[in-house]
């Protein structure tokens, strides 16, 4: 049988484009260019996903540790269930399912499509077996491709595909915390990766640092996703989450996608405000622990502190004592804590906590993609989703990928085939990694001064790690913008009817791919959420701003 599900991994992976018959192309050859495109897109991401799903046994792919979270098998059947729903079995005549069941078992929560199985209880799914699982990925792979091929598809079936590619990718995020979590709850807990050279896991002293901070002055700004296009198909009836009107298709039309929560632009007055340029490190967050933050109900809100009690929390999530020190569980396994990165799987109850605490407060969304907007991203264009040339390589094959941090040297870890698809090649956020703004202005007054406050001329602001780090908790509940409305049919339960009760993150996680990584992305969790990659960066109010930034 494991040889069996190995052998079906192997051979569900990429597939190049001359795998398909010449004749499954009976379009022109302009358009064809664009099918290749959108093919090859759709190859890679589904490579992805179960290039994620290498390092783990056949055992692992079942367990379900928690209600929130997914067995990494309902992971793979979910994102193709998808396919099959909204694609083929809407659009191809006469279409048959591969398997009746499926749509009851893997669809998550799409009341328009029909029934659920019980989100709490996936984990007891122990038939289709994973090989069967990959069986129908292959499958669904082998139509979609065919249905693609044998016509023009319309603009509906491209804008469909590629919402369907995002929403596999926000998948593969959540497959990696949903194992993390699993194997956590393990007493022995096992790594999902090796990490060959431990060198960089000593835990290292509190060192005290004074915050650096920048000023905004605030005023009328614009936020959400500002593609024209994308504007454009939000005022329309034919809506469909991207940001191209036609099937004239390039990997370009990728990159300008936006969910339907980003939409409308719209105008916002922000006051003057600023942000601390660093993220909130495990050494700060340790000294809001032994000052007794989690016992003093003066900084919590009433409902985070109920649940603090209700729950006896004491520390972040994965955080345990072991031999008078701290240590934490990575997708590496256990590892001393380092204390100058950043601290991560806490809820929003613990990050308002923590800020008021500090006499700071979490920024407003707004406030965070306003910062972000003025500043010069210093690798502004991330990779196109088609940049991997390793999406069929394994950690089987011992090939080491540098982590893309800054200023670090690769630390021997072996890490899955994903190089220049997410952020960094870490599953662990550390103190280099993610994205900065960063000029040499704001690092020559870094040791100088506390309060740095650039004019616009001086852009980048020294913003470290606004990207690819941590998920940054916001003091924005998650609602719709103005002038917001949802898509018609089954698509339009994608994002809307959670628009309650949950907050508003940004930034994207060292886990989250990096066609995610965008000023306007609006992730949001309950506020007890903790077992994605959260953090904090710290904002207050500025009654006269030095200078506009």
């Amino acid at each position: 049988m494991f040889d069996a599900v190995l052998h079906r991994k192997n051979t569900a992976k990429e597939r190049p484009l001359s795998a398909f018959h010449e004749s499954h192309f009976s379009v022109s050859a302009p358009a064809r260019s664009a099918i290749e495109h959108l093919i090859g897109d759709y190859l890679i991401v589904r490579a992805q996903t179960q290039s994620l799903a290498e390092p783990l046994a056949v055992e692992d792919y079942g367990i379900q540790s928690m209600p929130d979270a997914s067995p990494t098998k309902w992971h793979l059947a979910h994102t193709t269930w998808f396919f099959e729903t909204f694609i083929l079995k809407a659009f191809v005549q006469n279409y048959r399912l591969v398997c009746d069941d499926y749509e009851y078992l893997f669809n998550s929560y799409y009341e328009s499509v029909g029934p659920q199985f019980t989100r709490a209880e996936r984990g007891l799914i122990s038939r289709p077996t994973v090989e069967e699982v990959y069986q129908y990925r292959s499958t669904v792979d082998e139509r979609l491709i065919d249905f693609l091929t044998r016509q023009t598809p319309s603009a509906e079936v491209v804008s469909l595909v590629v919402l369907g590619l995002h929403h596999e990718q926000q998948h593969q995020e959540l497959l990696l915390t949903d194992i993390k979590h699993g194997l956590s709850v393990n007493p022995i807990m096992p790594s999902y990766c090796a990490q060959t050279n431990h060198a960089q896991s000593k835990q290292g002293e509190k060192e005290k640092k004074s915050p650096l901070w920048q000023d905004y002055s605030g005023g009328l700004t614009t936020i959400g996703h500002n593609s024209q296009a994308a504007q454009a198909q939000q005022n329309s009836s034919d809506y469909h989450f991207s940001d191209h009107h036609s099937s004239d298709y390039h990997s370009s039309d990728y990159q300008g996608f936006c969910f339907d929560n980003e939409l409308p632009a719209h105008k916002v007055y922000l006051e003057p405000y600023r942000l601390c340029c660093d993220l909130v490190t495990n050494a700060e967050f340790l000294d809001f622990m032994e000052a007794g933050g989690y016992d003093n109900p003066l900084f919590w809100l009433s409902e985070g502190w109920a649940w603090r009690k209700q729950h006896a929390l004491q520390h972040p999530l994965y955080w345990f004592q072991k031999n008078g020190q701290w240590w934490q569980f990575t997708l590496y396994g256990a590892q001393p804590l380092r204390m100058d990165d950043p601290v991560t799987h806490v809820s929003y109850f613990e990050a308002e906590a923590f800020a008021h605490w500090k006499g700071c407060r979490l920024p407003s969304e707004a406030e965070w993609e306003h910062a972000a907007t003025l500043a010069q991203f210093s690798n502004r264009t991330f990779h196109s989703i088609t940049a991997s040339n390793n999406a069929s390589n394994s950690v089987s094959n011992n090939a080491q990928y540098a982590s893309g941090e800054q200023g670090s040297e690769d630390d021997g870890t072996v890490y899955p085939a994903l190089d220049g698809v997410f952020s960094s090649a870490r599953f662990h956020p550390t103190q280099h990694s993610g994205c900065s703004f960063l000029s040499n202005a704001s690092e020559a007054l870094k040791e100088t001064s506390q309060t740095v406050s650039l004019p616009r001329a001086l852009s980048p602001t020294p913003l470290r790690q606004l990207f690819g780090c941590v998920w940054q908790w916001t003091s924005s509940p998650y609602t719709p913008y103005p002038g917001f409305r949802t898509a018609e049919g089954a698509v339009g339960e994608y994002n809307g009817k959670f628009m309650c009760n949950q907050w508003v993150l940004r930034g994207g996680s060292c886990v989250t791919p990096n066609g995610h990584l965008r000023m306007s992305y609006r992730n949001f969790f309950p506020a007890t959420a903790r077992w994605q990659f959260t953090g904090i960066r710290l904002a207050q109010d500025v009654a006269q701003p030095t200078s506009p930034p």
